[in-house]
């Protein structure tokens, strides 16, 4: 749907823009600029809410980096490396357990 699709897009650019280990900033990043895009969106989601959907959105990034080259330069200037590639693989295995 276009809420899921935005959202990917918007966590794609907080990946971009802020790295990894900063996941409080770039929720709070996507947010703002999701609600500036959908101001009615948050009379009618909690942030709590919209915080599961970024964590769901944020899951399938993640999938698409481990496997999509060009991807990972995109967002990240470079091809990431085996330890890069293991970290992100357990990231979406912990959070699917969540």
């Amino acid at each position: 749907n276009i809420v899921f699709k935005m959202l990917f897009s918007l966590v794609t650019e907080a990946e971009k823009q802020f790295g990894t280990s900063t996941g409080q900033i770039k929720l709070r990043y996507v947010y703002d600029l999701f609600i500036a895009k959908f101001p009615a969106i948050s009379k009618v989601i909690s942030f709590d809410s919209f915080s599961l959907l970024v964590d769901e959105a944020l899951k399938q990034f993640k999938k698409l980096l481990i496997g999509n080259k060009t991807l990972q330069e995109k967002v990240y200037g470079k091809e990431l490396n085996e330890e890069e590639l293991k970290k992100l693989q357990e990231q979406i295995g912990s959070d699917s357990n969540e």
